[in-house]
């Protein structure tokens, strides 16, 4: 079809190849692959292969409908994971390894052509045309491994040259490094699989600061970096790179087309910028835009050198390749390109003035390369890298072969030695002798060892392991009860927490035992006895506290018409009286106790009379106070004093001595005039039937 750019149709191929594709959809790729090979053929020579393109076959057919015998043992997404679990892997840790030691892997080539080699006879039907898979798998069997091997496919020799040598300045994040070594080898081969192997935003950042290390033509050649990087034309550009990278669909040469207007300059972050050759400002504006992407249609050529115009930091725009300093075009990655002539049987013009043999695909060929003269110092300059190891190797032989021949030279003094110090006959007698012979002094008198301890009985060991397990039962048990709490252990009359019973056997079992004073036993049994002081004077004023609202709610003319129901809720009131005095011994609930004496204040106030053998005036004068639970007053006939005596026996103090104060109940009804108050001003009473009056 002649040197058009205008790629041939698919029209043209034959009938039955069209009515497959068309089938399959497989246009777009198609006309990919034809015009890469229109232009191969219109800027390179062919080599001479069995086919035009060098591959087994030039046209493929994809197997459509697979019947039972012709099911691919591997579809070709599993052949492409096999390619990459296994030579990528490899790749990346062998070039590491090398980049150690300042050598090149000499495997890197020869397994990078077998992983392609492989994939292609994997996913081919006995020796093709015919393959399983789509327009994604295509692009990967138009492979030639003569050609790869022979340092005819540049992406090899990007890949094994400038990559792996600088493997150790690719810095890869663990979640990366299968994506950036899947798009590497596999995704740039073409559309589908760029789809396939797209990288995400992290992962292009961290490709294109590697390229930025390796390939930065504006900084000098970083040490270790082969000069064969800096003639990739990778963009080391950031903003440029990323954004090629993240494009979609796949477009890694932007600047082969340029922009469709003339006099507008496209950056790489998409800004359109007007330019004019009479002010050259105008065309500094893609500096704060990540550099130039593409030129002017009037200007549509990109000059290959990046440090050309705009002050030594862009590309130069010209009208034709000859008006550029280099006399070269920018051109397209081979570590990048979807499209190189190699791939479908052109040389690449960079090559083409070579040698080139005759190429068969089968049987397997064997290229017999240029051969250059050896540089004499060539082979000095390789050991001397692993110098150092060969010296320690020869040192460690030395010392090995040394201690060999003394061996072998005093084998017989070393066997009498052994059987006198490290003999079994020599070990018997020592184990047999007993031991206070061998290790007593000499000169001392001997005496027979002190007769051991006797057993102790197995009764103690049982008492021991008794004692022991009480101890950790009440540590158990103090720990569950005051995890519950110091305080606010009972609210009712009826609360028995499940923390009381193992305290209290517990308690038991130490006192039993008489394993009070055992460590910290001491203090565990305080701290127990006090929770269950607390429990019970907490239980205690909840069940005075419930029988005197009882009383609360019963009618006052009711307790002054019953004198025994009176009796009653005055023993209630002493009963919530001294509950009381013990919760504030204890340090009871404050809300259990301000209820409390609340309410002990409205039984005293409502209660209609109190017993006068329960009262006693005031010491200090302030009317009348109530005598402790269990105590009543009497009068003595024959002179009129008071004494107090305990009620049920017949133990009195003496004649005109009272408790103290401090001991004395309250019969205070002031809460209570407040009510009467309120009455007499209202008429309604809040209080109901629980008005003292």
């Amino acid at each position: 079809q002649g040197c058009s750019r205008r790629p041939a149709r698919v029209g043209r191929f034959p009938p039955a190849i069209r009515h497959a594709m068309a089938a399959r959809q497989q246009w777009r790729t198609a006309q990919i692959w034809t015009m890469a090979l229109a232009s191969s053929m219109c800027n390179a020579e062919p080599f001479e292969c069995a086919t035009s393109t060098c591959a087994l076959h030039d046209v493929w057919v994809p197997l459509v409908e697979a019947n039972d015998t012709e099911t691919p043992d591997t579809t070709c997404p599993d052949a492409q994971d096999a390619a990459l679990s296994g030579y990528a892997a490899e790749a990346r840790e062998q070039c590491l390894a090398y980049t150690t030691v300042a050598a090149d892997w000499p495997d890197c080539r020869s397994g990078y052509c077998a992983m392609y080699d492989n994939l292609v006879q994997a996913i081919i039907l006995e020796g093709g045309p015919e393959f399983y898979g789509e327009a994604e798998c295509e692009p990967l069997l138009r492979f030639n491994r003569t050609l790869c091997e022979t340092g005819f496919y540049r992406d090899a020799e990007a890949f094994c040259q400038c990559i792996c040598p600088t493997m150790d300045l690719f810095e890869m994040t663990s979640f990366c490094e299968a994506e950036l070594m899947g798009f590497l080898l596999l995704g740039r081969r073409g559309p589908e699989l760029a789809d396939r192997y797209r990288l995400s935003r992290s992962c292009s950042s961290q490709l294109c600061d590697y390229f930025q290390k390796v390939a930065d033509r504006s900084l000098p050649l970083p040490e270790g970096v082969p000069a064969v990087c800096h003639e990739l034309h990778l963009p080391f550009r950031r903003t440029q790179c990323v954004n090629i990278a993240q494009q979609r669909p796949y477009e890694p040469c932007p600047w082969l087309e340029p922009n469709p207007k003339a006099g507008e300059l496209t950056c790489s972050d998409g800004t359109v910028c007007q330019v004019d050759d009479s002010n050259p400002d105008t065309w500094t504006c893609c500096e704060n835009h990540g550099f130039r992407l593409q030129c002017p249609a009037d200007k549509p050529v990109m000059c290959a050198d990046p440090v050309e115009c705009d002050g030594g930091t862009d590309h130069c725009c010209e009208a034709t390749v000859d008006l550029c300093s280099s006399r070269k075009a920018r051109p397209c990655s081979p570590v990048l390109t979807m499209e190189l002539p190699e791939w479908l049987g052109r040389t690449p013009v960079e090559v083409s003035p070579l040698l080139r043999p005759v190429f068969t695909t089968v049987p397997p060929l064997v290229i017999q390369r240029n051969v250059t003269a050896e540089d004499p110092d060539a082979l000095g300059k390789k050991l001397a890298a692993y110098l150092p190891w060969i010296l320690i190797g020869l040192g460690v032989c030395g010392g090995v072969s040394v201690v060999g021949v003394c061996v072998f030279l005093s084998r017989q003094h070393l066997r009498t030695v052994g059987k006198n110090l490290f003999g079994g006959p020599r070990m018997m007698q020592i184990y047999r002798s007993p031991v206070i012979k061998i290790f007593y002094p000499s000169g001392l008198p001997t005496r027979e060892p002190a007769p051991l301890p006797p057993l102790r009985p197995q009764h103690e060991i049982e008492a021991e392991k008794a004692d022991l397990a009480a101890c950790e039962a009440l540590q158990a048990a103090l720990a569950k009860a005051e995890l519950r709490g110091r305080r606010h252990l009972a609210l009712s009359a009826g609360a028995f927490p499940d923390e009381e019973k193992p305290l209290r056997e517990a308690l038991a079992c130490i006192r039993m035992r008489n394993l009070q004073q055992l460590g910290r036993n001491f203090a565990l049994v305080q701290r127990g006895e006090q929770w269950l002081r607390t429990l019970d004077a907490e239980r205690d004023l909840a069940g005075a506290l419930q029988e005197a609202r009882q009383d609360l709610q019963k009618p006052l003319g009711e307790l002054r018409r019953s004198e025994e129901k009176s009796s009653v809720a005055f023993n209630n009131l002493e009963i919530l009286a001294q509950a009381i005095k013990a919760a504030k011994l204890e340090d009871c609930s404050d809300v259990l106790l301000t209820q409390a004496v609340s309410v002990l204040k409205e039984v005293t106030a409502k209660t209609p009379t109190l017993p006068s053998d329960h009262c006693v005036l005031d010491p200090e004068g302030e009317g009348i106070r109530l005598l402790p639970m269990g105590q009543l007053r009497a009068v003595w006939p024959h002179s009129g004093e008071s004494y107090v005596f305990t009620a049920g026996t017949e133990v009195a103090g003496s004649l005109g001595e009272m408790p103290p104060r401090d001991e004395l109940g309250d019969a205070s009804a002031d809460e209570a005039r407040a009510v009467c108050a309120d009455f007499a001003a209202r008429r309604p009473c809040r209080a109901g039937r629980r008005c003292p009056w």
